[in-house]
């Protein structure tokens, strides 16, 4: 039960955070991510490491956190697409730049457009080996949003701040920006 938060050390603090845990970002993380997603994920990168690759790597995320949201009753669908043929299910982020992989700009503008035009959702990054999945939600004016990662917690935003937001959880995870995809939510 969610108390007025009177004899709290932080007056209404607890119960503001059970609200937001109840809202959709709580529940497809605070349920889905730290329950099924780690389990299976866990289970499908066991698996693709002995086919060692970006692209086992990116099935085994993609195909936990699409079996996790539906446990949820959650249908998610992939927005953004890779224009190399690559056969990815993700945008490619990084361009070889010399000896070094860089970030491609035009790809993380993509990625930010995506988030503000679809609101809610989950965000998944793919590095060499894993992907790791964050929520988001975009305020309904567009102009700010919140980023939910499971290792780092809750981060608030400009939208027009999303790619440097998005570079440094990605960077703070270890992660290498190989590629982006935005899954979108339809309630069933």
């Amino acid at each position: 039960m969610i108390h007025a938060g009177k004899d709290h050390a932080t007056p209404y603090a607890s119960a503001e955070r059970m609200r937001f845990l109840g809202s959709f970002e709580g529940v497809v993380h605070a349920r889905t991510i730290h329950n099924f997603y780690r389990t299976e994920h866990k289970f499908l990168l066991e698996h693709s490491s002995s086919n060692p690759g970006v692209s086992t790597g990116a099935m085994a995320g993609t195909e936990s956190l699409l079996q996790a949201a539906e446990i949820k009753g959650l249908k998610l669908r992939p927005v953004l697409e890779d224009k190399s043929n690559s056969g990815l299910p993700f945008l490619i982020a990084c361009k070889q730049s010399g000896r070094q992989i860089v970030t491609d700009e035009a790809a993380l503008n993509s990625l930010c457009e995506a988030i503000v035009e679809n609101r809610k959702g989950v965000l998944v990054i793919y590095s060499e080996e894993i992907a790791h999945a964050l929520g988001f939600s975009v305020s309904p004016d567009g102009k700010s949003a919140t980023l939910f990662d499971p290792n780092l917690g809750e981060f608030h935003t400009h939208s027009k701040a999303l790619a440097d937001t998005i570079e440094n959880i990605s960077s703070a995870d270890g992660l290498t920006l190989v590629g982006v995809q935005i899954f979108a939510s339809k309630m069933r």
